[in-house]
């Protein structure tokens, strides 16, 4: 009976593991580093500001009534409620 239990228990941990190895084969391995990931930004934010000089984007005038309901709330919320809007 223990011979079969511990049996049983191998083969569970010997399939996470081959799980855990291939997941990391097929999906880990592609994964970007944090170099990269900050290339990436760099590379996509310098696109975004050529867009935004070149007037692809346009840039809507701000509604008042929206700015006083803004100052209303950091008025009635407090110091600490208002920080974050």
């Amino acid at each position: 009976m223990i011979y079969v239990m511990l049996e049983i228990w191998f083969w569970i941990i010997f399939a996470f593991a081959l799980g855990i190895f291939f997941g990391w084969m097929f999906w880990g391995k592609k994964g970007l580093t944090a170099e990269e990931r900050i290339e990436y930004r760099v590379l996509k934010s310098r696109e975004q500001s050529k867009m935004l000089v070149q007037g692809k984007y346009r840039i809507t005038p701000i509604d008042e009534e929206v700015i006083q309901q803004l100052e209303r709330n950091k008025k009635r919320d407090g110091p600490v409620r208002a920080r974050h809007l």
